[in-house]
């Protein structure tokens, strides 16, 4: 059985009800369905208009994800600041404690509902994020994540392996683009996220007459908002990390059909989820990988040979090794 799923995208219809065709019964082998469903324009940050990201990563994984052609995207919960997405939660429940006033009763409790659904499903979902930076060559970010900077191409779609049914990733997937996204360090341009994210539920419960009740928590408008939630709380970050100016990738994964992989750091067992090159029409899943930049290291010949080495092997003769010029401090 496969399954076609043919969403819309950008700028809402205003004629159109958000919604999708459900599963038909009695299909069999080979048999095909469709489902179509709308999706407004998701209230979040501009996507990432660059085109190269630099993944820091070590030599152990340098070789894994040249090695698999995947790159692991690690949840939310074990990022190296635990307190990320509190943070982002905060910023988001804050600026609702100032809009509120604006809105009328009772549709001022249709939002707070919508918002408290959505914070909770954060709980529940599975957000996982791939980090990457605008910067080549970070000192800081060589000290902190390793000593190889992979250079992606941000053009290129990465999604989690294939689901049996990948409508709640494909929804995520098509309503923000390729996802890359800046990372928001300054406490006004985050005031103005949460703002544009609240503004967009209201503007979409007041379309679908929610002005009095949120609706059912599983339905389509329902789970868009918990995405858009969901997509906007790991861009929120503390100041304090600006000049690592990163950009980030986030993917959800489906309870169910997308289980978790996991590694050993030093904050234990860490859930992860594999992101790879999606190929439609071909059988050529490398990543968008153009190039490998190596820090300050003490032995930086044989490095940069053995990097050189593992990209031929594997398919990426076009990439590009360079080196730091800053020296090694041992």
């Amino acid at each position: 059985m496969t399954t076609d799923v043919v969403p819309t995208s950008g700028e809402e219809d205003p004629d159109e009800e958000a919604g999708f065709e459900g599963i038909p019964r009695g299909l069999g082998p080979g048999d095909t369905f469709t489902m179509t469903f709308n999706i407004p324009k998701a209230p979040l940050p501009p996507g990432y208009d660059g085109r190269i990201v630099f993944h820091y990563t070590s030599h152990q994984g340098a070789l894994g994800i040249v090695s698999t052609h995947s790159l692991w995207a690690t949840s939310i919960r074990s990022l190296n600041d635990g307190s990320e997405s509190l943070r982002g939660r905060e910023v988001i429940r804050d600026c609702w404690e100032k809009r509120k006033r604006h809105y009328p009763e009772p549709f001022r409790s249709s939002i707070a509902a919508m918002l408290d659904r959505a914070e909770a499903s954060l709980d529940e979902a599975r957000v996982y994020v791939l980090c990457a930076s605008e910067r080549a060559d970070d000192l800081g970010q060589f000290r902190n994540y390793g000593d190889v900077a992979l250079a992606l191409r941000t053009d290129v779609a990465l999604n989690l392996r294939s689901d049996p049914i990948p409508f709640p990733h494909t929804l995520y997937w098509v309503s923000t683009g390729y996802g890359w996204r800046k990372v928001i360090y300054a406490k006004r341009a985050q005031e103005a996220a949460a703002r544009a994210l609240i503004d967009g539920f209201a503007r979409e419960l007041e379309r679908h007459g929610r002005t009095k009740d949120p609706g059912a928590p599983n339905d389509i408008i329902s789970i868009t908002m918990c995405w858009w939630y969901a997509s906007l709380v790991p861009l929120i970050k503390h100041s304090a990390f600006a000049q690592e100016r990163e950009v980030r990738l986030v993917r959800i994964a489906t309870g169910g059909f997308t289980e978790p992989s996991h590694r050993v750091s030093c904050l234990g067992i860490v859930p992860y989820v594999p992101l790879e090159h999606v190929a439609e029409k071909d059988d050529d899943h490398r990543l968008p990988l153009i190039g490998a930049h190596l820090g300050p290291i003490h032995h930086p010949e044989p490095a940069e040979l053995g990097l050189r080495s593992l990209l031929n092997t594997h398919g990426y003769t076009d990439a590009t090794v360079t080196r730091t010029a800053t020296p090694f401090r041992g």
